[in-house]
């Protein structure tokens, strides 16, 4: 037997024999650990009034992307702020460039300055746990808790939102799919008038 089929027989063997429920369950034990470790940085971001945190995050075709991190200090501010879509800092000035012709980068204080949803004030914060424990704590690392594919395939998004006071950390988000209609189009080459058919039901992937 050549060597492709046999590597091949053996790696549909290995998939046979991979226990998807154990891998899960590991999965989200790891997950949880993450999760407990951020205990400490819940209760410094509480000492600092807040009491939200919120990330937006989408993805797609292997690739996503998170927006900074937003934070409400008060239940009025987070309810005003809830489900108003991410909103983007910008860190170049697209619109005047450099001697080299480039965007001119735009220093992190200001661009931070410039978000309506208490990106300067977590940003702040952030720096100041950096500091205090040498632990670096981002956008990034909150969508690290997701437990679905939200960034292949036809991706997804979504927001996370970690309740500081209760300690809860909620993710509500959408996982995409392709959908069809069913078409029949049949076209005669003797002059008949063609048959079209669409179908009125969508069909998930």
């Amino acid at each position: 037997m050549s060597s492709f089929f046999s590597d091949t027989i053996n790696e549909i063997g290995g998939l046979m024999d991979f226990d998807f429920e154990k891998w899960m369950l590991e999965r989200r034990m790891k997950k949880q650990g993450s999760v407990e470790s951020l205990e400490g940085f819940r209760q410094f971001m509480l000492k600092k009034g807040f009491k939200y945190l919120v990330v937006y995050y989408e993805g797609g075709g292997d690739s996503g992307e998170c927006y900074e991190m937003e934070g409400y200090k008060t239940i009025k501010s987070f309810k005003e702020n809830d489900d108003t879509g991410s909103e983007y800092i910008s860190f170049r000035d697209w619109e005047n460039k450099d001697k080299n012709g480039k965007p001119i980068v735009i220093p992190e204080d200001d661009a931070y300055k410039k978000g309506t949803k208490g990106q300067y004030n977590v940003f702040k914060a952030l720096k100041q746990w950096k500091k205090k424990t040498g632990e670096d704590i981002d956008a990034w690392k909150i969508t690290e808790l997701i437990d679905y594919d939200w960034y292949n395939n036809d991706g997804g998004s979504g927001r996370v939102i970690f309740d500081l006071k209760k300690g809860e950390i909620n993710i509500i988000g959408y996982q995409y799919t392709q959908a069809y209609y069913d078409i029949t189009e049949k076209l005669y080459t003797d002059g008949k008038p063609g048959e079209y058919y669409y179908g009125d039901e969508v069909n998930a992937e």
